[in-house]
């Protein structure tokens, strides 16, 4: 297999390209990443790489120069540069010293990664003639996978297992914690990674965790949002001690994971047990305390000692359910009375799942619209929006909350209902079914058998905005959504909510919210990377 090094400071594009592409295919391996120059540096004088993949902007030593130092030696390594579109003066520097090809950050896909490496790996076949053999498989798989056999198919005994920890140096007779740790958003991470089944994600959290907890721990991918995280502690170390330290490394993970994934983390931690032996009545603690997450908040950490003590919690979901309850009344008292029926049943511990609870919340959506005599065809379109955050939810008070919200918009709507007249309401209706093309206030007009003028006084007096402005801020609300929903380019966003010209859109956005909508995105998604010639379009 051809060795490749990877030298990039970026994290997530480091690791993105170490994980996204099949390097086997090209008869290639990545046998090690940096990110800086030194570091790229020893990796090369350690490793002697045939292919060389870097970034020319890194700390320590400079891209250029690293291409440099490696050239006074080596003639035949191949250089890939990895480049934005204002480094091109640098790149045609770089040419000069012998580099085979170029790769743009922003842009590249999975065909010009590929259609690069299939040429470098051509050069070299014909250099030093076709080389194949199948990697071996790297320690920490190997590792992860004797941890799953131990704890799920019994495979070893508690000695076994223990012996064979030992051949990989890993400490077995210290004090040691098990953790299990949830990803609150893991459907959002997939769509960000357009990974359904969450390969990438797994191979990049991974590499992250391994960094982050460097040498102190184990970190394996349990199943699907899941991971596991092993810690050994010093012999010496008492207890208060050990969690002090432990809760330094959670910080440090929840920190890494907010920045580098925009995802919060649940952690729930097991007792104390000296050595593996006990690792699967730890692991049973750990599930059982996360049976019960969507009691607390997003992001909670779940001690085994706080487990019986639900005071606390009982309190706070009266709380909110007294909350709900006021706006539940305008209703009907029979939905007051099952909520209250859901709170003791939950409290004494019938349910050890959210799932059947946002299906019982979703069905209760559905009842007050037939509470308040209506039908399936009359409903607002705001109930699939609402039903789709509860889908969503991870906690029982983020429910509870989204609930609200939505009795609160629904007697809204209820209220502005009586207050409109029918025209009005139809010619809103018309709005929301045809926003995203061409629309005038004549067609509208037209479809409600209304003569224009009449519908701009009627349509006024009743939102107190004319059809126009209804109808840009009905867009410019659409296009809010789906550039804090999706990854679709301003330009492709602009033409999903009726607007034909993109500098049009980037404006008229701008002049509702006060921001582009580039500046919107960036402000509220705290991972996006910003589209090429994005600034260029929005100036104009």
């Amino acid at each position: 297999m051809y060795k490749v090094l990877i030298a990039e400071d970026e994290m997530l594009v480091r690791l993105g390209l170490k994980h996204s592409v099949a390097w086997d295919q090209y008869g290639m391996q990545v046998v090690a990443d940096a990110e800086n120059g030194q570091e790229a540096w020893e990796h090369y004088e350690n490793l002697q790489p045939d292919i060389l993949i870097t970034d020319l902007k890194m700390p320590l030593l400079h891209g250029m120069d690293l291409i440099v130092r490696i050239r006074e030696q080596d003639k035949k390594l191949k250089i890939i540069i990895l480049s934005c579109l204002d480094e091109f003066d640098m790149v045609r520097k770089a040419l000069s010293h012998g580099v085979s090809d170029y790769i743009l950050k922003l842009t590249m896909t999975e065909a010009e990664i590929g259609k690069v490496l299939s040429k470098i790996k051509h050069e070299l076949d014909e250099q030093a003639g076709s080389r194949s053999s199948f990697p071996a498989l790297k320690r920490e798989d190997l590792v992860e996978r004797i941890v799953k056999d131990y704890l799920f198919r019994n495979l070893y005994k508690n000695e076994e297992f223990t012996d064979i920890l030992k051949k990989f140096n890993i400490q077995t007779d210290s004090p040691l914690l098990l953790c299990m740790m949830d990803l609150d958003q893991y459907d959002l991470l997939q769509t960000r990674f357009q990974d359904e089944r969450g390969q990438l994600i797994r191979m990049s959290l991974l590499n992250v965790l391994e960094e982050v907890i460097a040498g102190r721990g184990l970190a394996i991918h349990d199943e699907g949002q899941r991971y596991l995280l092993i810690f050994n502690f010093p012999q010496q170390d008492g207890k208060e001690s050990i969690m002090r330290s432990l809760d330094e490394l959670l910080e440090e993970i929840r920190k890494v994971f907010q920045s580098y994934f925009n995802v919060t983390v649940t952690v729930a931690v097991s007792s104390i047990h000296e050595g593996y032996s006990g690792m699967r009545s730890q692991y049973n603690e750990c599930e059982m305390l996360m049976k019960r997450k969507f009691l607390r908040d997003s992001a909670a950490l779940l001690l085994l000692e706080e487990n019986a003590d639900f005071e606390k919690g009982q309190h706070h979901l009266q709380v909110e359910i007294e909350a709900i309850r006021k706006e539940a009344e305008a209703i009907g008292q029979l939905l007051p009375q099952e909520l209250n029926k859901l709170i003791n049943t939950i409290l004494d511990e019938s349910f050890t799942s959210i799932n059947p609870i946002k299906r019982l919340f979703i069905q209760w959506m559905h009842f007050s619209l037939l509470l308040l005599g209506l039908t399936p065809d009359g409903w607002p379109r705001f109930v699939n929006e609402y039903s789709d955050q509860i889908e969503h939810c991870m906690t029982f008070k983020e429910i509870l909350r989204v609930f609200r919200e939505y009795l609160h918009s629904l007697l809204q709507y209820q209220q502005n209902r009586k207050q409109m007249s029918y025209e009005v309401v139809a010619v809103i209706s018309y709005i929301e079914a045809n926003y995203h093309r061409e629309l005038s206030l004549s067609e509208a007009a037209e479809a409600v058998m209304l003569s224009p003028n009449y519908l701009t006084s009627l349509f006024k007096k009743e939102t107190e905005l004319n059809f126009l402005e209804y109808l840009i801020n009905f867009r410019v609300e659409k296009a809010k959504e789906l550039l804090l929903g999706t990854y679709l380019k301003s330009y492709e966003i602009s033409e999903k909510v009726g607007f034909e010209d993109h500098s049009h859109f980037s404006r008229t956005f701008k002049k509702w919210t006060g921001l582009s909508p580039r500046d919107f995105r960036r402000r509220w998604v705290n991972d996006w990377v910003e589209e090429v010639g994005s600034d260029a379009n929005e100036k104009a």
